[in-house]
């Protein structure tokens, strides 16, 4: 079966399970701002709100005013503050198509290097030097993350990506992080994407197989968009690329055949519904038109 990416979408693949370790601490990372700008505490608690909710525009406004306020009473503010408040600003960045994934890139990292010893600032400067791109750095990183953690997922995606013969590197990462299901899509999603693999049989020569656990995706959260935007690229290529043709050739769409479908409609429909009256309702048009083509074929 022929594999071609149909998603034109933009897609941090390499943030599967990387976003899910970071933002999960969005709040606690709010709560230690919080501490070193106390006076302003209301007004990161309502920040915090927002990204949480999709609401990365109306965020950053907030942010850029929360900084020019800071400034104009002169208060002394130490690098650690300033990384953590431009960490939030890229965070919103990368959410808005306004802005390149090479700014906010740039955002991250700078806020990396104003606070070399915030683990979440290296994990994800680690990931966005490859946005900009900046391989060796990225390595660099990945390498110190894992002096201090051997199975950092971060830094063994990293490593992996950037290996010059992926299919004989994978033979060196740990089966705890080979087993990882974030993992697993990560890697498979960047050999679709950059390997050029023309059949998903040929994941064999990886030792690698792509399955889904539709149980993981029962929410969409901030927390979790990027790992549920990495399973709708995948299932949606293998889909169109495997049972649309015994429809064209005029044979019935067979869910029996596919026992996955209901499973992954609802996937795309959670995404689309959850994201609906966000301030990125814009970004699921790609995931619309998937979730419409495919009711169409079930109920034709």
């Amino acid at each position: 079966m022929e594999y071609k990416n149909v998603n034109t979408g933009n897609i941090d693949a390499e943030s599967v399970e990387i976003g899910d370790k970071i933002y999960n601490n969005i709040t606690q990372f709010i709560d230690g701002l919080g501490l070193l700008l106390t006076e302003y505490k209301q007004q990161l608690d309502e920040i915090n709100h927002l990204i949480l909710a999709f609401k990365p525009k109306t965020a950053l406004v907030l942010l850029q005013a929360l900084e020019k306020r800071i400034n104009d009473s002169q208060t002394t503010v130490d690098n650690k503050t300033k990384s953590k408040l431009l960490f939030l600003k890229a965070l919103c960045k990368r959410e808005l198509s306004e802005f390149t994934s090479q700014e906010s890139a740039k955002d991250f990292i700078h806020a990396y290097n104003l606070n070399k010893e915030d683990e979440v600032l290296k994990t994800k400067a680690c990931i966005e030097y490859l946005h900009i791109p900046d391989s060796q750095k990225a390595v660099i990183l990945a390498d110190e993350l894992l002096s201090i953690d051997e199975y950092n997922l971060t830094a063994w995606i990293v490593k992996t990506i950037t290996s010059s013969n992926i299919k004989q590197f994978l033979k060196t990462v740990p089966n705890v992080i080979i087993n990882d299901y974030g993992f697993r899509h990560s890697i498979i999603y960047h050999i679709i994407r950059v390997e050029k693999l023309n059949y998903l049989e040929d994941l064999r020569q990886y030792n690698l197989k792509l399955t889904f656990d539709f149980e993981k995706y029962k929410e969409i959260n901030f927390q979790n968009k990027d790992s549920f935007l990495v399973a709708i690229d995948l299932f949606v290529n293998r889909t169109f690329n495997d049972h649309p043709i015994r429809y064209i050739n005029g044979k019935h769409f067979s869910i029996e055949r596919f026992p996955e479908l209901n499973s992954g409609l609802s996937l795309i429909e959670k995404y689309v519904v959850g994201l609906e009256n966000s301030e990125i309702a814009d970004s699921t048009k790609n995931q619309k038109l998937y979730l419409h083509c495919l009711k169409y074929l079930i109920s034709n």
